[in-house]
């Protein structure tokens, strides 16, 4: 009976566990820069590692235009934090324990009167 019932909870467990890992296609989003300067990086990490990969750019986002980000996921997770550069010399911005997997659209901007990054995700 024992062996039945771990049987059902490691069963019930890895249902619940599925969902956080991503599939096996190439994990990518629309990051659209809406902040008025260039983006120059876009790099991944597991959450609260601060591993981050390489950068994930070809070459710098243009203020005001859409890329296609494609990236490698550490492990095939699908929470991930996403650190981003400018090309004006800017702090750069991390983006906290998102769930990529989910995301299509990540859209940045700029609150001119304090400089502070801001992100909306789709």
């Amino acid at each position: 009976m024992k062996s039945i019932l771990t049987g059902i909870l490691a069963t019930t467990l890895l249902c619940f566990a599925l969902p956080v890992l991503a599939d096996d296609s190439e994990p990518d989003f629309k990051l659209v820069n809406m902040t008025g300067t260039a983006i120059d990086g876009v790099f991944i990490s597991a959450p609260g590692a601060n591993a981050f990969t390489k950068n994930e750019l070809v070459a710098p986002i243009a203020a005001g235009t859409t890329f296609q980000v494609k990236y490698s996921s550490p492990a095939k997770l699908c929470v991930l934090d996403t650190k981003i550069t400018w090309d004006s010399g800017k702090k750069s911005e991390i983006i906290s324990a998102k769930d990529l997997c989910k995301a299509d659209k990540i859209t940045l901007t700029i609150d001119t009167a304090t400089g502070k990054a801001s992100h909306t995700i789709e």
